[in-house]
């Protein structure tokens, strides 16, 4: 009911204090009148008037109102129209308490937890001293020399290692192969792609392993993690690289690597430092 509709009925010795009617500004701030008034200028519909109570108020009406019923509605509906307009975040005004913000960035979880494979590795890693970024390395390269994991064998016929073992002396000579079966015997294996037969005498004296007669043992995968981790500690340890810098890891495992390669090996050491937990 309006306050201007009241009828007062005085006795004689009464006494009537009148509350003065606080303005319009005092009540309700800019934006919620703005939100009143476009609602019903724009024919927001059927939504009574908060000032009023009106459906079909006029736009511009004064909002007098009974002083006792307006305070709670006031603060509940100036919140919403701040809300609204992003003046607010917290739609509950009864409270003063605004949300804690950290201080700090937090480090995003993992996106999933080690398979079996990347466990196995890790541990055998660990066991060597092989840990942080250099252990996220190790992860990597390994995981790209396998097609993550997949190819545990080369690829390809035995016409196709003939060219490339055999035929290329150059690089027949730096695998230590002997005669033209060694270019199949000793193809790659195992999650570092061990190959050519000097380097299978070699990591099989180091590991106590028969891999000479028993070239296939390179593909198992304890045997192949073992494998992995020593060629890591032989093979790129002694240069003392910076292990969050891939091309200069990479140069240590094949210097004439190409650039998406080493891309990928890079997206997989960025892939196992979260993996980690590594800033």
């Amino acid at each position: 009911m309006r306050a201007r509709e009241f009828i007062i009925n005085l006795e004689e010795g009464d006494v009537v204090k009148f509350i003065p009617r606080k303005s319009s500004h005092e009540k309700y701030s800019d934006a919620f009148s703005k939100q009143h008034n476009d609602e019903h200028r724009y024919g927001v519909g059927h939504i009574p008037c908060d000032y009023c109570g009106e459906v079909n108020c006029d736009y511009d009406c004064d909002g007098s109102q009974a002083d006792g019923d307006l305070e709670e509605g006031l603060k509940q509906n100036a919140a919403a129209a701040l809300v609204g307009l992003g003046l607010m975040s917290a739609p509950n005004l009864t409270t003063d308490v605004v949300p804690e913000i950290p201080s700090h960035p937090q480090v995003a979880p993992p996106a999933r937890a080690l398979t079996k494979v990347e466990t196995l590795i890790k541990d055998t890693a660990k066991k060597a001293g092989i840990k942080g970024h250099e252990l996220a390395q190790l992860l990597a390269h390994t995981a790209h020399e396998t097609g993550d994991f997949v190819a545990m064998e080369e690829r390809g016929g035995n016409k196709y290692l003939m060219h490339k073992y055999w035929n290329n002396i150059p690089l027949r000579t730096r695998l230590g192969n002997k005669n033209p079966n060694d270019a199949i015997k000793y193809k790659g294996r195992g999650y570092i792609q061990l190959t050519g037969r000097g380097n299978y005498a070699k990591m099989g004296e180091i590991l106590g392993i028969d891999l000479i007669n028993h070239p296939k043992l390179a593909a198992e995968p304890d045997i192949a993690a073992r494998i992995a981790v020593q060629y890591f500690k032989n093979r790129v340890e002694p240069s003392s690289p910076d292990y969050t810098n891939t091309p200069a890891v990479t140069k240590k495992i094949n210097p004439h690597d190409k650039p998406a390669a080493t891309q990928d090996r890079d997206t997989k050491y960025q892939q196992y430092k979260n993996l980690l937990g590594l800033l």
